[in-house]
């Protein structure tokens, strides 16, 4: 009976195992596309469109779209720009960077305060959940917590991107001050040897 049992439950994990296995991506994709793979299986991405100065071409599902720019100001600090297609774009809060163990140090998870619109949605295939809340950040939240129609303020732990690392000017500095004296003694050995040749002419 035992015996029985572990061949079953072999069984099972084997086909879980080569359900979640990923192939190699594929060696004959035309000339121009790439070569990729996932849980799907194997496939040829086509190239990507040529989109306009202020668009970014994105991939999914397999297919391209040209994603439309963010908004004037970029989005509120906790919060990333983000696509499905080409036609539904949103400045996505982001909680699920600050939710459990990985975002409990973080020091980059703030509290913000933004109007947002929460829609449920279902995880991807093998994710290991099943649903998830998707924000849909419209603003920051005012001290009166007004907001626009449809969202409402909600006061969350979200990662915000620090901003980028400024160049330090330190090393500029420093080579100001050492090129600086060089320069003076040059210049003084300069007026030294123009006074020497005018009294030995």
């Amino acid at each position: 009976m035992r015996a029985a049992l572990v061949a079953v439950l072999t069984i099972v994990s084997t086909g879980r195992a080569q359900a979640d296995a990923v192939r190699p991506p594929p060696d004959d994709c035309p000339q121009g596309w790439t070569a990729h793979t996932d849980h799907g299986g194997p496939y040829c991405l086509e190239p990507p469109p040529t989109c306009k100065t202020d668009e970014t071409a994105r991939a999914r599902y397999k297919k391209w779209y040209c994603e439309p720019p963010p908004p004037k100001g970029g989005c509120p600090a906790g919060s990333e720009w983000t696509s499905r297609s080409a036609t539904d774009a949103w400045c996505d809060g982001q909680r699920s960077s600050c939710v459990g163990p990985w975002g409990k140090d973080n020091k980059n998870c703030l509290s913000t305060s933004l109007c947002v619109k929460e829609i449920k949605r279902s995880c991807p295939a093998r994710s290991g959940c099943d649903t998830y809340i998707e924000e849909r950040v419209a603003s920051v939240c005012a001290r009166s917590k007004r907001c626009p129609r449809g969202t409402k303020c909600i006061v969350a732990r979200r990662y915000v991107r620090p901003p980028p690392e400024k160049k330090s000017q330190l090393g500029t500095k420093l080579v100001g001050l050492i090129l600086l004296p060089l320069f003076a003694g040059a210049m003084l050995l300069g007026v030294h040897v123009r006074r020497r040749r005018r009294f030995t002419a």
